[in-house]
């Protein structure tokens, strides 16, 4: 069963950081302005809805893209409670299965522009899951306990994704898998 934090599910919280002395903050933004930067499956694109002073972060006395990352990645993960890994599956998963999960949510009368990310992250995992057998939502747990990046499962050599996982992965990655 995947772990999280509920808190981050209870209200729309600002996340802050600091890296080489250059303070990022993320105010407190409701799951309409999250969500699409976390379909990108990047942690970088956070740049997008944080206050931080690019020009001092990029710039020739910038810090490396990696620390950025890390950094920024651990602040989504703050910010939803969740592992950066299963934040990101269940973002590509509903951006891949949005046909289904975005009229589901809708149906229900989830207000994306009123409840936090980390709420908009439950109903997105609840709405994945109802329709599953037993077996695959083991193997959905599976996949969401992982606790490696988007990046480094898709460079790692696996065996081919079972039918019931390979619609929780994007196209994309699938293709980097099979290339393997």
């Amino acid at each position: 069963m995947p772990t999280f934090d509920p808190a981050p599910s209870l209200r729309i919280w600002a996340v802050e950081a600091e890296i080489a002395g250059t303070p990022i903050r993320i105010p407190p933004l409701p799951a309409s302005d999250w969500l699409p930067v976390l379909m990108a499956n990047h942690p970088l694109d956070v740049l997008n809805i944080a206050e931080c002073d690019i020009d001092q972060l990029l710039g020739p006395e910038g810090v490396n893209a990696d620390d950025l990352e890390g950094v920024l990645g651990d602040m989504i993960e703050r910010a939803t409670g969740r592992s950066l890994w299963s934040v990101l599956f269940l973002a590509v998963a509903a951006k891949e299965h949005w046909h289904a999960v975005g009229g589901d949510l809708a149906r229900m009368g989830v207000r994306w522009d009123r409840i936090s990310i980390g709420a908009a992250l439950d109903a997105i995992y609840c709405s994945l899951a109802r329709g599953m057998d037993d077996k695959a939502i083991k193997h959905f747990h599976s996949l969401l306990d992982r606790q490696d990046t988007p990046e480094v499962v898709a460079t790692r050599h696996v065996g081919p994704l079972p039918a019931t996982g390979e619609q929780y992965v994007t196209g994309e990655q699938v293709e980097k898998i099979k290339n393997l």
